[in-house]
C-alpha cells in the first residue's frame, strides 16, 4: 500500500517499538487499527495522511503505560513524527486527533472527520472476537482476575464500564455497519461466559 512506503521508517520504527507487547496494544493492534481507519476512509473520505498517521502512533506514549500522564503521548508522537519529517501542518491535525481520542477522556466526539475515523478505527478494534481477546489479554497484563461478583477490579466488569458502551459512541455509518455485529458479539460472549460461571458454582454448592 502506498502509504506503507510514504511513511516506511516511520511504520518501522513504530512497528519494532510494538513487537512483542503483551496488553493487547501490540503491533497487531495499532495494524487493524490501521487499515480499519483506511477502510472507513475509502467511504466516508477525509485526508489520508492525517487518518493514516494518527491510527499509526495513537498508542505511542499512551497514559495507561506512564502512570495516566496524559502528556507523555503528545510530547513523544510530535519529537517521532518531526523526526520523520512530517509537515508541521499534518503534525499538528495528528495530535489534535491522537491527543482527545481516549474514552478514558470521557469519550469525547471529536470535531473533524479525520478524527473521528481513527477515533472509530481504534473503537471498532476494542469490540468483538478481538476485543474480547484483547479484553483479557489486558487484564492478564494487570493480574486481574477473570471475574468476580464481590471486586469490580476484574476482567468482565470492562464490558460493562466501557466495551458494551462503544456501539453507541461510533461516530460514523461506515463503522456503525461494522460494529453491529462486534457488539452482539461481546454481549453474546458476557452472556455465556456468566452462564457457565453461574453453573460451575451451582455444582460446586
Amino acid at each position: 500500500m502506498e502509504l506503507f512506503e510514504t511513511y516506511k521508517g516511520l511504520v518501522e520504527e513504530v512497528k519494532k517499538d510494538f513487537l512483542g507487547e503483551g496488553s493487547g496494544h501490540d503491533w497487531s493492534h495499532i495494524e487493524r487499527v490501521l487499515h480499519l481507519a483506511l477502510k472507513l476512509h475509502k467511504v466516508e473520505g477525509g485526508n489520508q495522511d492525517i487518518i493514516f498517521l494518527a491510527a499509526l502512533i495513537h498508542d505511542v506514549g499512551d497514559h495507561k503505560f506512564h502512570d495516566g500522564d496524559y502528556s507523555v503521548g503528545p510530547k513523544l508522537q510530535q519529537r517521532l513524527l518531526e523526526k520523520h519529517a512530517v509537515s508541521s501542518e499534518i503534525i499538528k491535525a495528528v495530535i489534535d486527533i491522537t491527543a482527545n481520542m481516549s474514552y478514558s477522556k470521557g469519550a469525547p466526539a471529536l470535531s473533524t472527520l479525520e478524527g473521528k475515523i481513527v477515533q472509530d478505527a481504534d473503537r471498532l478494534d476494542a469490540m468483538g472476537y478481538m476485543g474480547i481477546a484483547r479484553c483479557f489479554a489486558y487484564g492478564g497484563n494487570k493480574n486481574r482476575p477473570l471475574y468476580s461478583s464481590t471486586d469490580s477490579g476484574n476482567s468482565l466488569q470492562h464490558f460493562d464500564d466501557k466495551l458494551l458502551e462503544l456501539y453507541g459512541l461510533l461516530n460514523t455509518k461506515a463503522a456503525r455497519e461494522i460494529g453491529k455485529e462486534r457488539h452482539t458479539v461481546m454481549q453474546a460472549f458476557k452472556d455465556g461466559f456468566l452462564n457457565e460461571w453461574n453453573l460451575t458454582l451451582e455444582h460446586a454448592n
